[in-house]
Order: structure tokens, then C-alpha cells, then sequence
């Protein structure tokens, strides 16, 4: 655990929700705390962190990067499966021709060497 020093009492007076805070509502403490966050010269440790806890939030999610990575992650798989989807029915278009021709081989070469003894005896 790090221990930070805190500032002057009297520096962050008016930002606590002290007893001079109490008549507040809500929404002005919320307000407040938007400020000290906001506020680049904050001395809280913790305003800092959520600082840079959103500025890493919308550098990374808001300005689209995330969002342009996971579409061109889809899109770049959907490429992926639709040319192994081609090659795979190609190599049945493939295997169904040489499927073909060995049958005809079958088949046709009996006829050719028949005709080839016929032609011998001649």
C-alpha cells in the first residue's frame, strides 16, 4: 500500500462532504467531484486514477479502435470460411470428375482390348 501525503487541509475544504457540505444535494457533490476529476492539477490520488481510468476508456472503446478491430476480425474469418467453403465444394466438383473417369476406365477399356485382339488376329 503506498502512502501519499494529502494537501492542506484548508486546500480541500470547499471539494469534501464535510459539515459544510451537508445542505448539498447530490447532484452538486456530483458535480464537484466531476471537477476535481476534470481538473488536470488535482492533488487526490483517487481524482487522478479515475482521470486516467477514463481517458484509457475512451481511448480505447469510444474512438472506434475496439469497434474496428472486432469488425475486421469478422469480417477477415467470414473471408476465411467462404474461400474454404469454395475449395471444399471445388474439391468435390474434383473428386466427383476423377470419380468419372475411373468408371469410364472401367468400362472402356474392356471395349479397347477386345477390339485390340480382334485387330491382332487380323
Amino acid at each position: 500500500m503506498e502512502l501519499v501525503a494529502l494537501p492542506p487541509a484548508d486546500s480541500r475544504i470547499d471539494r469534501c462532504p464535510g459539515p459544510e457540505n451537508v445542505s448539498k444535494t447530490d447532484q452538486q457533490i456530483a458535480a464537484l467531484a466531476t471537477q476535481e476529476i476534470a481538473n488536470p492539477a488535482s492533488v487526490f490520488p483517487p481524482a487522478k486514477e479515475i482521470k486516467s481510468l477514463q481517458d484509457l476508456r475512451s481511448s480505447t472503446f469510444l474512438d472506434g479502435n475496439a469497434l474496428r478491430g472486432m469488425l475486421l476480425n469478422a469480417y477477415g474469418w467470414r473471408l476465411v470460411g467462404t474461400i474454404a467453403l469454395v475449395a471444399g465444394w471445388t474439391l468435390v466438383v474434383v473428386g466427383v470428375g476423377l470419380l468419372v473417369l475411373v468408371v469410364l476406365g472401367f468400362v472402356l477399356k474392356p471395349q479397347a482390348a477386345a477390339f485390340d485382339k480382334a485387330a491382332m488376329r487380323q
